[in-house]
Protein backbone atom coordinates (compact mmCIF):
# COMPACT_ATOMS: atom_id res chain seq x y z
CA UNK A 1 0.00 0.00 0.00
CA UNK A 2 1.51 3.36 -0.93
CA UNK A 3 2.05 6.08 1.63
CA UNK A 4 -1.20 8.03 1.46
CA UNK A 5 0.39 11.14 3.04
CA UNK A 6 2.97 11.60 0.25
CA UNK A 7 2.58 14.56 -2.08
CA UNK A 8 -0.81 15.56 -0.70
CA UNK A 9 -1.61 19.07 -1.96
CA UNK A 10 -2.16 21.71 0.70
CA UNK A 11 -5.71 23.00 0.90
CA UNK A 12 -6.55 26.59 1.78
CA UNK A 13 -8.49 27.47 4.89
CA UNK A 14 -11.60 28.48 2.93
CA UNK A 15 -11.55 25.28 0.88
CA UNK A 16 -11.21 23.30 4.12
CA UNK A 17 -14.20 25.22 5.47
CA UNK A 18 -16.23 24.23 2.41
CA UNK A 19 -15.14 20.59 2.76
CA UNK A 20 -16.23 20.60 6.42
CA UNK A 21 -19.87 20.97 5.34
CA UNK A 22 -19.59 18.26 2.65
CA UNK A 23 -18.99 14.85 4.27
CA UNK A 24 -18.66 13.26 0.84
CA UNK A 25 -15.56 15.44 0.33
CA UNK A 26 -13.83 14.27 3.53
CA UNK A 27 -11.94 11.75 1.40
CA UNK A 28 -9.82 14.71 0.24
CA UNK A 29 -8.47 15.26 3.76
CA UNK A 30 -8.76 11.83 5.37
CA UNK A 31 -5.14 10.88 4.64
CA UNK A 32 -3.46 14.23 5.20
CA UNK A 33 -1.09 14.69 8.17
CA UNK A 34 -3.02 15.14 11.41
CA UNK A 35 -1.06 18.30 12.19
CA UNK A 36 -2.47 19.96 9.08
CA UNK A 37 -6.04 19.26 10.18
CA UNK A 38 -5.29 20.48 13.69
CA UNK A 39 -3.83 23.74 12.34
CA UNK A 40 -7.06 24.23 10.40
CA UNK A 41 -9.04 23.73 13.62
CA UNK A 42 -6.82 26.26 15.43
CA UNK A 43 -7.37 28.90 12.72
CA UNK A 44 -11.12 28.23 12.72
CA UNK A 45 -11.31 28.59 16.50
CA UNK A 46 -9.29 31.82 16.33
CA UNK A 47 -11.85 33.20 13.88
CA UNK A 48 -14.68 31.79 16.02
CA UNK A 49 -13.25 33.42 19.17
CA UNK A 50 -12.61 36.73 17.39
CA UNK A 51 -16.24 36.99 16.27
CA UNK A 52 -17.51 36.18 19.77
CA UNK A 53 -15.04 38.64 21.27
CA UNK A 54 -16.33 41.41 19.00
CA UNK A 55 -19.92 40.62 19.95
CA UNK A 56 -19.21 40.45 23.71
CA UNK A 57 -17.08 43.61 23.59
CA UNK A 58 -19.91 45.53 21.91
CA UNK A 59 -22.54 44.23 24.35
CA UNK A 60 -20.44 44.71 27.49
CA UNK A 61 -19.42 48.23 26.49
CA UNK A 62 -23.09 49.12 26.16
CA UNK A 63 -23.83 47.59 29.57
CA UNK A 64 -20.92 49.44 31.17
CA UNK A 65 -22.17 52.73 29.75
CA UNK A 66 -25.69 52.02 31.04
CA UNK A 67 -24.28 51.18 34.47
CA UNK A 68 -22.26 54.39 34.61
CA UNK A 69 -25.28 56.45 33.57
CA UNK A 70 -27.36 54.76 36.27
CA UNK A 71 -24.68 55.48 38.89
CA UNK A 72 -24.51 59.13 37.81
CA UNK A 73 -28.28 59.46 38.20
CA UNK A 74 -28.93 57.25 41.23
CA UNK A 75 -25.61 56.47 42.93
CA UNK A 76 -25.69 59.04 45.72
CA UNK A 77 -29.34 58.39 46.60
CA UNK A 78 -28.80 54.61 46.59
CA UNK A 79 -25.76 54.83 48.86
CA UNK A 80 -27.69 57.06 51.27
CA UNK A 81 -30.65 54.65 51.31
CA UNK A 82 -28.73 51.40 51.53
CA UNK A 83 -25.71 52.17 53.72
CA UNK A 84 -25.21 53.90 57.08
CA UNK A 85 -23.08 57.01 57.44
CA UNK A 86 -20.17 54.88 58.57
CA UNK A 87 -19.13 51.25 58.99
CA UNK A 88 -15.84 50.72 60.78
CA UNK A 89 -13.78 47.66 61.68
CA UNK A 90 -10.92 48.30 64.07
CA UNK A 91 -8.80 45.50 65.52
CA UNK A 92 -11.47 43.03 64.38
CA UNK A 93 -14.33 44.86 66.12
CA UNK A 94 -17.25 46.27 64.11
CA UNK A 95 -18.98 49.56 64.85
CA UNK A 96 -21.44 51.71 62.94
CA UNK A 97 -23.10 55.09 63.13
CA UNK A 98 -26.51 53.57 62.37
CA UNK A 99 -29.19 52.49 64.79
CA UNK A 100 -28.98 48.73 65.20
CA UNK A 101 -30.06 46.32 63.93
CA UNK A 102 -29.51 48.06 60.60
CA UNK A 103 -31.48 46.11 57.97
CA UNK A 104 -31.74 46.86 54.27
CA UNK A 105 -33.03 44.90 51.28
CA UNK A 106 -30.75 45.02 48.24
CA UNK A 107 -32.56 44.10 45.03
CA UNK A 108 -29.87 42.87 42.64
CA UNK A 109 -32.34 41.82 39.94
CA UNK A 110 -34.90 43.70 37.90
CA UNK A 111 -36.97 45.01 40.78
CA UNK A 112 -39.10 41.88 41.08
CA UNK A 113 -37.64 40.75 44.40
CA UNK A 114 -36.39 37.44 42.98
CA UNK A 115 -32.74 38.39 43.52
CA UNK A 116 -33.10 40.17 46.84
CA UNK A 117 -30.24 40.15 49.32
CA UNK A 118 -30.71 41.26 52.93
CA UNK A 119 -27.87 43.34 54.38
CA UNK A 120 -27.73 43.51 58.19
CA UNK A 121 -25.41 45.19 60.66
CA UNK A 122 -26.00 44.06 64.23
CA UNK A 123 -23.26 44.18 66.86
CA UNK A 124 -25.81 43.80 69.68
CA UNK A 125 -26.56 40.10 69.14
CA UNK A 126 -30.26 40.61 68.44
CA UNK A 127 -29.85 38.96 65.02
CA UNK A 128 -27.17 36.26 65.49
CA UNK A 129 -27.67 34.45 62.16
CA UNK A 130 -29.41 34.50 58.78
CA UNK A 131 -31.75 31.57 59.35
CA UNK A 132 -34.82 33.70 58.62
CA UNK A 133 -33.43 35.07 55.36
CA UNK A 134 -33.01 33.42 51.98
CA UNK A 135 -29.91 35.33 50.86
CA UNK A 136 -28.00 37.82 52.94
CA UNK A 137 -24.94 39.37 54.54
CA UNK A 138 -24.76 39.82 58.30
CA UNK A 139 -22.07 41.94 59.93
CA UNK A 140 -21.85 41.10 63.64
CA UNK A 141 -19.44 42.39 66.29
CA UNK A 142 -16.56 40.31 64.95
CA UNK A 143 -17.83 38.27 61.98
CA UNK A 144 -19.15 38.61 58.46
CA UNK A 145 -21.71 35.94 57.61
CA UNK A 146 -22.82 35.12 54.06
CA UNK A 147 -25.84 33.05 53.11
CA UNK A 148 -26.78 31.93 49.62
CA UNK A 149 -29.81 29.80 48.77
CA UNK A 150 -29.49 27.83 45.55
CA UNK A 151 -32.39 27.31 43.10
CA UNK A 152 -33.02 23.83 44.48
CA UNK A 153 -33.50 25.22 48.00
CA UNK A 154 -30.17 24.15 49.49
CA UNK A 155 -28.64 26.95 51.58
CA UNK A 156 -24.91 27.62 51.90
CA UNK A 157 -23.67 29.70 54.85
CA UNK A 158 -20.11 30.93 55.29
CA UNK A 159 -18.49 32.91 58.11
CA UNK A 160 -15.44 35.17 57.91
CA UNK A 161 -13.55 35.97 61.10
CA UNK A 162 -12.65 39.69 61.20
CA UNK A 163 -10.00 39.41 63.91
CA UNK A 164 -7.17 39.99 61.41
CA UNK A 165 -8.62 43.26 60.14
CA UNK A 166 -6.63 46.07 61.75
CA UNK A 167 -8.59 48.95 60.29
CA UNK A 168 -11.23 49.38 57.62
CA UNK A 169 -13.87 52.07 57.25
CA UNK A 170 -16.61 52.73 54.72
CA UNK A 171 -18.17 56.16 54.79
CA UNK A 172 -20.58 58.01 52.56
CA UNK A 173 -18.68 60.29 50.21
CA UNK A 174 -18.58 64.07 50.04
CA UNK A 175 -21.10 65.10 47.36
CA UNK A 176 -19.31 68.40 46.75
CA UNK A 177 -16.16 66.49 45.78
CA UNK A 178 -18.09 64.11 43.54
CA UNK A 179 -17.56 61.18 45.90
CA UNK A 180 -19.88 58.23 46.29
CA UNK A 181 -18.13 56.47 49.14
CA UNK A 182 -14.82 56.81 50.95
CA UNK A 183 -12.94 53.61 51.73
CA UNK A 184 -10.13 53.59 54.28
CA UNK A 185 -7.66 50.69 54.55
CA UNK A 186 -5.15 50.92 57.41
CA UNK A 187 -5.46 54.73 57.42
CA UNK A 188 -5.12 54.99 53.62
CA UNK A 189 -8.21 56.68 52.16
CA UNK A 190 -9.50 55.65 48.71
CA UNK A 191 -12.41 57.77 47.45
CA UNK A 192 -14.77 56.24 44.89
CA UNK A 193 -15.82 59.17 42.71
CA UNK A 194 -17.85 59.60 39.54
CA UNK A 195 -14.62 60.47 37.76
CA UNK A 196 -12.82 57.33 38.95
CA UNK A 197 -15.79 55.20 37.85
CA UNK A 198 -15.56 56.78 34.40
CA UNK A 199 -11.83 55.96 34.27
CA UNK A 200 -12.47 52.36 35.35
CA UNK A 201 -15.11 52.04 32.65
CA UNK A 202 -12.66 53.31 30.03
CA UNK A 203 -9.94 50.91 31.17
CA UNK A 204 -12.26 47.90 31.18
CA UNK A 205 -13.65 48.87 27.76
CA UNK A 206 -10.13 48.98 26.29
CA UNK A 207 -9.32 45.55 27.76
CA UNK A 208 -12.50 43.83 26.56
CA UNK A 209 -11.09 42.85 23.11
CA UNK A 210 -8.61 40.66 25.02
CA UNK A 211 -11.54 38.34 25.68
CA UNK A 212 -10.39 36.58 22.52
CA UNK A 213 -7.57 34.95 24.53
CA UNK A 214 -9.64 33.13 27.21
CA UNK A 215 -12.34 32.37 24.63
CA UNK A 216 -9.81 30.80 22.26
CA UNK A 217 -8.11 28.77 25.00
CA UNK A 218 -11.46 27.55 26.34
CA UNK A 219 -12.76 26.40 22.96
CA UNK A 220 -9.43 24.89 21.91
CA UNK A 221 -9.32 22.75 25.05
CA UNK A 222 -13.04 21.92 24.84
CA UNK A 223 -12.90 20.87 21.18
CA UNK A 224 -9.74 18.82 21.68
CA UNK A 225 -11.37 16.95 24.57
CA UNK A 226 -14.51 16.56 22.46
CA UNK A 227 -12.48 15.15 19.57
CA UNK A 228 -10.76 12.44 21.61
CA UNK A 229 -13.86 11.66 23.70
CA UNK A 230 -15.93 10.99 20.61
CA UNK A 231 -13.13 9.08 18.91
CA UNK A 232 -14.74 5.99 20.46
CA UNK A 233 -17.80 6.72 18.32
CA UNK A 234 -15.48 7.01 15.31
CA UNK A 235 -14.06 3.56 16.00
CA UNK A 236 -17.56 2.06 16.28
CA UNK A 237 -18.66 3.72 13.03
CA UNK A 238 -15.48 2.52 11.31
CA UNK A 239 -16.24 -1.07 12.27
CA UNK A 240 -19.91 -0.77 11.25
CA UNK A 241 -19.03 0.69 7.84
CA UNK A 242 -15.92 -1.51 7.38
CA UNK A 243 -14.05 1.52 6.16
CA UNK A 244 -10.63 0.25 7.18
CA UNK A 245 -9.51 3.73 8.20
CA UNK A 246 -6.63 4.22 10.60
CA UNK A 247 -7.14 6.01 13.92
CA UNK A 248 -5.30 9.07 12.59
CA UNK A 249 -7.69 9.17 9.63
CA UNK A 250 -10.64 9.07 12.01
CA UNK A 251 -9.23 12.03 13.92
CA UNK A 252 -8.89 13.98 10.66
CA UNK A 253 -12.55 13.33 9.90
CA UNK A 254 -13.48 14.11 13.51
CA UNK A 255 -11.84 17.55 13.27
CA UNK A 256 -13.71 18.46 10.10
CA UNK A 257 -16.99 17.09 11.52
CA UNK A 258 -16.59 19.46 14.48
CA UNK A 259 -16.95 22.54 12.28
CA UNK A 260 -20.69 22.38 11.31
CA UNK A 261 -22.10 22.02 14.85
CA UNK A 262 -19.58 24.54 16.20
CA UNK A 263 -20.68 26.99 13.50
CA UNK A 264 -24.29 26.49 14.61
CA UNK A 265 -23.28 27.37 18.20
CA UNK A 266 -21.47 30.46 16.89
CA UNK A 267 -24.54 31.67 14.96
CA UNK A 268 -26.80 31.08 17.96
CA UNK A 269 -24.48 33.05 20.26
CA UNK A 270 -24.00 35.89 17.79
CA UNK A 271 -27.77 36.17 17.34
CA UNK A 272 -28.36 36.01 21.09
CA UNK A 273 -30.98 33.33 20.43
CA UNK A 274 -32.08 30.57 22.78
CA UNK A 275 -32.51 27.19 21.12
CA UNK A 276 -33.94 24.40 23.32
CA UNK A 277 -31.87 21.20 23.47
CA UNK A 278 -28.92 22.85 21.72
CA UNK A 279 -26.42 20.44 23.30
CA UNK A 280 -28.17 17.25 22.07
CA UNK A 281 -28.63 18.89 18.66
CA UNK A 282 -24.90 19.70 18.58
CA UNK A 283 -24.00 16.06 19.30
CA UNK A 284 -26.53 14.76 16.76
CA UNK A 285 -25.15 16.98 13.98
CA UNK A 286 -21.60 16.00 14.87
CA UNK A 287 -22.35 12.27 14.81
CA UNK A 288 -24.23 12.63 11.52
CA UNK A 289 -21.27 14.34 9.81
CA UNK A 290 -18.91 11.86 11.45
CA UNK A 291 -20.88 8.86 10.14
CA UNK A 292 -21.29 10.22 6.62
CA UNK A 293 -17.64 11.30 6.50
CA UNK A 294 -16.30 7.91 7.57
CA UNK A 295 -18.67 6.03 5.29
CA UNK A 296 -17.86 8.30 2.34
CA UNK A 297 -14.11 7.83 2.86
CA UNK A 298 -14.40 4.03 2.69
CA UNK A 299 -14.26 4.01 -1.12
CA UNK A 300 -11.00 5.95 -1.05
CA UNK A 301 -9.39 3.33 1.16
CA UNK A 302 -10.69 0.42 -0.90
CA UNK A 303 -9.38 1.98 -4.14
CA UNK A 304 -5.93 2.63 -2.62
CA UNK A 305 -5.82 -0.90 -1.23
CA UNK A 306 -6.21 -2.29 -4.74
CA UNK A 307 -3.34 -0.16 -6.09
Amino acid sequence: MPNREMEMPKISFWENLTISFQPSAYRKIVSQPLGRSFRYLVVFLLLFSALLSIKYTFVLRQELEKAREWINANGAATVAAMLPEEIKIENGQVSTSAKEPFVRKWDLGEGNGKEEVTFIIDTTGQIPNLDKYQDGLLLTKDKLIFKNTKPGGAAETREEDLSKVKFFALRRGDAERGELVLLTFDKKAVPVTYESIKKWQGTISRLLPLLIIPLFLYYLIAKTVHLFFFSLSSLIIRDLTRSGLEYKDLLNIGIFALIPPTTLVLLVQLAGAAIPYLAPLYILIYLLFLFKGIKGSRIEVEEETRL
